[in-house]
């Protein structure tokens, strides 16, 4: 009978300071969220519209977040409640009649173990059904410029797009009178040879080489997208070939050198003055190339789209299927509706694989970058049965997935873990008679384990990193640390 009575004591009073602990780190996350995000909620009609939107934007961020919260705030409960115990004496009063300090602190654990349940249905049904309109609410509410990661279905194409960076407002230039040109690379000879000069076309113009003029592009980032001029009294750019002819082309990428993003455009000349020729340098395909164009001939252009990084597979479909293309750069042309990329795939022949190059032309991808934003990219809002569907995605965003699949798992099990951890050390260390020192303590282990496990994750979430050929251990190692800590603790502690 007072087995029952204790433990319904302890585990209400534990319960009521968790739901006090809860309200505490909420309120203060949504404080310290708002002041952070206060130029975009500030932007709102009316002070009404501005705490409406407040009110919104957490109400849908803060269960997705609890989850994470959970761990912190059951330490915190945890170590709180027992110190509060131990200064009135209450558990002085529990060893008397023969309870021992493991006995008595049951309940606590019990109830992190229903912490864990209720974190991981959370994670598992509530943050699912929220994920659209929490996605809808990231693209309207925050002013983020890049995205990681985003992965979507682009219906038209049939095809999964995996994007590893995209630059949603990036600023950039439009240029016209465009030149580029091939720079001549120097020829080593020897000193018993004479030198042999490679055989000139009629033009003049070794193969191989590069020369545009007359070119309209849109300079973004380290990428020079080269494209027909949307104005039709504007000279198309030409390519001169190898037999000397110039001949109209539509689309070219050039990536420029890494400091052009650096690079400061000169003041337009006054009426009369000789214009300011600028010169920056570009690569193309393994070979320098100097492009050249007019200072009175640019034009700043605010919030491009780009895409660094990404992969486009097409759906399975037997030996005949396609290969998988890789971006390395894409440039959303609203105008169009198309993604102007420099990207490369291959094609498989009985005899041997090539690679197919797409320069600057239009990527088979349709998909505009605000519904890429809006897609379901995000791992951490999907549940556990979506993370096990990987057909058609890269091998980076698979990785990621089975960590977060292990993860699900494993983070859970933290809040017992972290009290597991702080119960002895506070009894060992104070005794158990101070509340500032306990919620000391739990703030420190807590920090120690997030630390740990944002490391550990990394390591397993990264392609290169020291964990990434072990997604289980990447996600349950913290935990084992943690864990076998507090049981060496929890064994030395004097009962």
């Amino acid at each position: 009978m007072l087995g029952r009575r204790l433990d319904r004591y302890i585990g209400l009073f534990f319960v009521w300071h968790f739901v006090l602990c809860l309200l505490g780190v909420v309120v203060l996350y949504v404080l310290l969220d708002t002041f952070a995000k206060l130029d975009d909620f500030i932007e709102q009609e009316s002070v009404a519209a501005f705490l409406r939107w407040i009110v919104i934007y957490h109400a849908y961020h803060v269960p997705a977040l609890l989850t994470q919260f959970f761990p912190l705030v059951t330490l915190l409960a945890g170590v709180i409640a027992i110190a509060r115990l131990a200064r009135y004496n209450e558990l002085n009063a529990i060893k008397a009649v023969g309870v021992s300090l493991h006995r008595a602190v049951a309940p606590m654990f019990a109830c992190a173990v229903a912490v864990a349940a209720l974190g991981a249905a959370n994670q598992e049904f509530l943050v699912p059904a929220l994920a659209p309109e929490l996605v809808n609410i990231r693209a309207r509410g925050t002013a983020r410029d890049t995205y990681d990661d985003l992965s979507s279905p682009d219906r038209n194409n049939r095809a999964m797009v995996w994007v590893e960076r995209l630059e949603y407002a990036l600023p950039g230039f439009e240029l016209r009178g465009i030149e580029v040109r091939s720079k001549p690379k120097p020829v080593q000879h020897s000193k018993d040879e004479p030198a042999q000069h490679a055989k000139a076309s009629p033009s003049g113009r070794k193969p191989g080489d590069l020369h545009i003029r007359n070119a309209h592009g849109l300079w973004v980032e380290r990428w020079l997208f080269l494209c027909p001029d949307p104005d039709p009294k504007s000279p198309r750019g030409e390519a001169l070939s190898g037999e000397g002819e110039w001949t109209a082309f539509d689309y070219m990428a050039i990536p420029t050198r890494e400091d052009a993003t650096t690079f400061t455009m000169p003041r337009k000349p006054k009426a009369g003055a000789p214009p300011v020729m600028v010169r920056i340098q570009g690569e193309r395909d393994g070979g320098q190339v100097e492009i050249t164009f007019l200072s009175s001939s640019w034009t700043y252009k605010g919030s491009l789209q780009l895409i660094l990084g990404g992969q486009l597979t097409p759906p399975l479909g037997g030996e005949e299927a396609p290969a998988p293309i890789f971006i390395q750069a894409a440039l959303w042309r609203p105008q169009e509706k198309l993604w102007l990329g420099r990207a490369n795939t291959y094609r498989v022949s009985e005899t041997r694989r090539d690679e197919v190059i797409t320069d600057g032309e239009p990527l088979p991808l349709t998909i505009p970058p605000s519904d890429l934003i809006k897609s379901e990219g995000d791992p951490t809002l999907k549940s556990f049965r979506e993370l096990l569907r990987s057909e058609n995605e890269p091998p980076a965003l698979r990785q990621k997935k089975l960590v977060i699949l292990h993860g699900r798992i494993a983070f859970p099990l933290a809040s017992v873990v972290l009290l597991l951890v702080a119960v002895p050390l506070l009894f060992q260390q104070e005794g158990g008679k101070s509340t500032w020192v306990g919620m000391g303590l739990a703030l420190l282990v807590s920090m120690g384990f997030y630390f740990v496990n944002y490391l550990s994750q990394l390591a397993g979430q990264n392609p290169q990193g020291l964990l990434a050929g072990a997604p289980a251990l990447a996600a349950w190692l913290p935990v084992l640390l943690f864990g076998a800590l507090g049981g060496v603790l929890m064994a030395r502690m004097n009962t």
